[in-house]
């Protein structure tokens, strides 16, 4: 027997619409009836609701509301120092636009 659909409820689907109509964002939809983004992306698309762009034409869930405070940190590439945007940014502008760090090689060595 298949798990019951406790998410895509009449309710829920009341809340998706009015809040999608507010503009919204999925993230925000997604904590208001307690689902994962991609849930709520999965059903805006069957109800033929159209993921709109914003501001940079980033998607509604990607799109920061706050600015980004940088960090400096040192690339583990060339060790130089540069302003980092969160923990996940460890290379600088430059090592990033080398052609072995852009062709996906197994071995990234200068």
């Amino acid at each position: 027997m298949p798990w019951p659909n406790r998410i895509r409820t009449p309710r829920n689907e009341i809340i998706i619409r009015s809040m999608w109509k507010d503009e919204r964002t999925i993230v925000d939809i997604a904590r208001a009836i307690n689902a994962s983004p991609d849930t709520v992306y999965n059903w805006l698309h069957a109800l033929g609701l159209k993921e709109k762009k914003r501001r940079n034409g980033c998607a509604p869930y990607v799109h920061r509301k706050e600015p980004v405070e940088t960090v400096q940190r040192k690339c583990l590439t060339c060790l130089e120092m540069f302003p980092s945007s969160g923990a996940g940014n460890r290379r600088c502008k430059g090592c990033k636009e080398l052609e072995i760090y852009r062709g996906g090689a197994g071995i990234f060595e200068l």
